[in-house]
């Protein structure tokens, strides 16, 4: 089955989710914003979206689908920095403190 996760350099795998749509809900809660026009693709199943409020503000988040992580250097065992599904903005064991990404935002 193909998953879609949100990477970074610094966090490794962020968030994971059976489908695409629910990836890019769950990052525009999280990094606060919208997906702005022009959502890259990098290669076959690695995208990146800006997300914010307007293109001076913004975040770029590189999204991949399981099979295209699977040639990148992230471990695609590694638990997802937000792992729950119950909870999905409570960090998890690897986040530093347990907050919520609302609470990482400074909100």
């Amino acid at each position: 089955m193909q998953r879609w996760y949100i990477v970074n350099e610094d966090d490794g795998i962020v968030r994971r989710e059976p489908t695409l749509g629910a990836l890019v809900r769950w990052a525009l809660i999280a990094y606060d914003g919208w997906v702005l026009p022009g959502k890259k693709r990098v290669r076959d199943g690695h995208y990146q979206y800006a997300i914010g409020d307007d293109r001076d503000n913004h975040l770029l988040v590189s999204v991949f689908r399981s099979d295209a992580l699977a040639h990148t250097a992230y471990d695609l065992a590694q638990e997802p920095l937000y792992p729950y599904s119950d909870d999905p903005w409570q960090l998890g064991p690897r986040g530093s403190g347990g907050g919520h990404a609302d609470e990482e935002r400074g909100d």
